[in-house]
């Protein structure tokens, strides 16, 4: 008996050491790639960060191997069969691109999915852990804010205008951790400052959209009344708008922004000229071999045909750079978050209102920009979701055990 309670002790604190560990890698990483981009005369291209994104490798592989038990889940499936088939098309290019700058491409391939799985094996319940991501988020969001308001002020050159995705990606963290909705007001009142500010279509429409999604499952978990509580909720929503709009349409008066107008512009400039890549890019998969549909042309070879450094759409990427099959499990990857936030829904979960944040902002990101592709900000959402499809596991384990 004594030798059980030691061994469950001993794997809680390993649990925890871990959560710990891989916390205190999002945060410095995100941290560490804000603050490159806020230094506007900055021009290296490494970092720090680059090692800690490869670090995710080894803690994901003892994770991996330590955890004796694995749910049978769809997206646990699809995560890993979309990271195996994305491999296959861009090993064959090796003999012809095997420079270190393509090698290292290579091994970051899988790494959104490793992270997505090494917070899923790795997350627990730990309020040093909690803080270090909180920390990690805060210090993001005041790197955004400076670094948009000192290019308004003309102190900067440029506006770090992508990094925003840092502190949108690690947002639901906020609001999960933040108990006090006070705090959680005034963080939601900050970031939309700074999503706006930074003039980022894809990042304030998905902003706010999340921001909705959290507000109509929030109150659908709490009231007992659905049609009074969603009714309620409307009227909040509609006029949080007001004050959001009231507050934004200041700013961009005041000192010249151009975020309306670049919002009434989406249907002349094609989402800046999106609409002439993604037809470039299908026209592309439409005339190439049957060989090259099903297994892709290779990593990073969409922009290239459409004509710029990304495809900014993470499918048609994944089509034309993986393939058809590749396409299939990532579209399957999505479709399995989707069922478990109905899961999360039905089952009452804590987590469900902050899960909806982060997956309206992911496939934002997946569909007019760019995520599972790369390797940058993806990393926030990822971790997110890793952590609450683990503690959502743990929780109903927990209330079974409860039950019995």
């Amino acid at each position: 008996m004594n030798q059980e309670i030691k061994k469950r002790t001993n794997s809680q604190r390993k649990g925890i050491t871990l959560f710990l560990m891989v916390a205190l890698m999002l945060s410095i990483f995100c941290v560490l790639k804000v603050l490159r981009g806020s230094d506007t005369g900055s021009s290296a291209q490494g970092g720090i960060w680059n090692y800690i994104s490869l670090l995710f490798y080894p803690v994901f592989l003892f994770a991996f191997l330590i955890k004796k038990r694995y749910k049978v889940s769809l997206f646990l499936y699809s995560s890993i069969l979309y990271m195996l088939f994305a491999l296959i098309p861009a090993i064959g290019k090796f003999s012809a691109e095997g420079d270190i700058t393509y090698i290292y491409q290579f091994i970051m391939i899988p790494y959104p999915i490793l992270v997505f799985l090494t917070f899923y094996f790795c997350s627990d319940e730990s309020d040093r852990g909690k803080k270090i991501i909180l920390l990690g988020y805060f210090a993001c969001l005041a790197l955004n804010l400076y670094s948009v308001i000192t290019f308004q002020f003309a102190e900067a050159e440029q506006a770090q205008q992508s990094d925003i995705y840092f502190s949108l990606g690690l947002f639901p963290f906020a609001l999960l951790f933040l108990k006090r909705k006070d705090l959680r007001i005034v963080t939601v009142v900050l970031e939309f400052l700074a999503v706006f500010m930074v003039n980022k279509r894809t990042a304030l429409i998905s902003f706010l959209l999340a921001l909705v999604a959290y507000l109509l499952i929030d109150s659908y978990m709490k009231e007992k009344s659905k049609f009074f509580s969603m009714l309620k909720t409307l009227t909040i929503i509609a006029l949080i708008a007001l004050v959001f709009y009231g507050i934004s349409k200041y700013l961009d008066d005041k000192y010249e922004m151009g975020v309306y107008s670049r919002l009434f512009r989406l249907s002349e400039d094609g989402g800046s000229g999106r609409d002439i890549i993604y037809r470039n890019i299908w026209n592309g998969f439409h005339e190439s071999s049957l060989a090259e549909k099903l297994f892709g042309h290779g990593m990073k070879t969409a922009g290239k045909i459409g004509g710029a450094s990304q495809a900014h759409n993470d499918f048609l990427e994944i089509l034309y750079d993986y393939g058809l099959l590749d396409f299939i499990f990532a579209v399957l990857f999505y479709v399995s978050l989707i069922v478990e936030q109905i899961r999360l829904i039905r089952k009452k979960s804590p987590y469900a209102s902050c899960f909806a944040v982060s997956l309206v902002i992911g496939l934002f990101l997946a569909m007019f920009s760019y995520f599972l592709i790369f390797y940058t900000y993806v990393t926030c959402i990822m971790a997110f979701w890793g952590y609450v499809l683990a503690m959502e596991e743990k929780r109903l384990k927990r209330l079974q055990k409860e039950g019995t």
